[in-house]
């Protein structure tokens, strides 16, 4: 669980560009417990101008959602502006789409600000989601690891 004490202004995708490539990261064991872990997922997405496009759920002391991005000119640049950087993220799979950002913005319009739920509204619901809406297949890894 990320947590952050800058809630900020709502993240607004590029209009009018379309999604070509979506891909989920693991970024670290965020909890540990006598079963395991659990791991901190995010996503990036690729659009057809070539920009990369880091999403991913932070957790608000006053147990809101914030919604990190950070844009690049590679998946590299855009994964060092990630919350989480002491830890690797890894890549767990990734899939070629063809979505408008609007699909992805409209999930961050549904979750940013609204209150985070470990089973119905955290990161990896959050990727999932945005996976659904863009028409991908992939979804975050779930269980424990």
């Amino acid at each position: 669980m990320i947590f952050t004490f800058r809630p900020g202004p709502k993240p607004v995708l590029p209009p009018n560009e379309k999604i070509k490539k979506i891909s989920i990261y693991g970024n670290g064991l965020v909890a540990w417990g006598l079963t395991g872990g659990t791991h901190h997922v995010l996503t990036v997405l690729e659009t057809e101008n070539k920009r990369f496009i880091l999403l991913e759920v932070e957790k608000c002391e006053d147990g809101n959602i914030h919604i990190n991005i950070a844009t690049g000119s590679s998946e590299s640049e855009v994964l060092e502006q990630r919350v989480n950087t002491k830890k690797p993220a890894k890549r767990w799979n990734s899939e070629d789409v063809d979505a408008p950002t609007s699909a992805a913005q409209a999930v961050i319009d549904e979750y940013h600000g609204n209150t985070y739920g470990i089973l119905d509204r955290d990161c990896r619901r959050f990727v999932d989601d945005v996976c659904e809406n863009c028409g991908a297949k992939i979804r975050a890894k779930w269980g424990l690891f």
